[in-house]
């Protein structure tokens, strides 16, 4: 189901049916892909950069300094990394409006290592920056103010593994379908 998906976008994005698929084999799809770009989505030229500034301590100095680089990268690089971020916010506000308070950890964790990593020779950087990398992420998500609002959530557990799954089916659809809305159970 997964290749037929596949190959169905790249022969024409409108005219697949997502509904008939499963929301989690849509996150895997999203998943993959940003994964194989040749160049993750915060370019490997910039992932020293912004390894560094994610040891500024600070939360605010820290944050200034990321919006700083954002503005660095390639148009195409900061437009899909703006696109994904306000898209991340638009799933917190989902979420809160259901009474889910917890921050996006769980959403974060899931796509850090994807849209920030080091060119393939130095990969295993990755097992070392790992917090730096959800860092990085959580900081511009939750502080920076320039993706969306962020609603008020709380310090405790992350977002659930259905609102990574509800991000990948409504990236491909462009919408949030009331079939998954109905499809969640109901979580603490």
């Amino acid at each position: 189901m997964d290749n037929y998906l596949d190959i169905s976008f790249l022969n024409s994005v409108n005219k697949v049916d997502i509904n008939q698929f499963e929301v989690h084999v849509l996150t895997g799809i999203l998943k993959r892909f940003l994964r194989e770009l040749p160049n993750p989505v915060i370019p490997c030229d910039f992932y020293e950069s912004f390894i560094d500034v994610a040891k500024i301590e600070n939360d605010v100095d820290c944050t200034k300094a990321l919006l700083r680089l954002l503005e660095t990268l390639p148009p195409a690089h900061g437009s899909v990394l703006k696109f994904l971020m306000e898209h991340f916010c638009r799933v917190c506000l989902y979420q809160h409006t259901k009474g889910d308070r917890s921050p996006p950890s769980k959403l974060v964790q899931v796509f850090a290592n994807i849209l920030l990593r080091p060119s393939w020779d130095k990969i295993t950087e990755v097992v070392n920056n790992s917090e730096a990398h959800i860092r990085i992420l959580e900081l511009l998500l939750s502080k920076s103010g320039q993706f969306g609002v962020m609603p008020e959530l709380s310090a405790s557990t992350g977002m659930h593994f259905y609102a990574v799954l509800l991000l990948a089916y409504s990236l491909l659809c462009g919408t949030f379908p009331s079939v998954v809305y109905v499809s969640l159970p109901n979580l603490p």
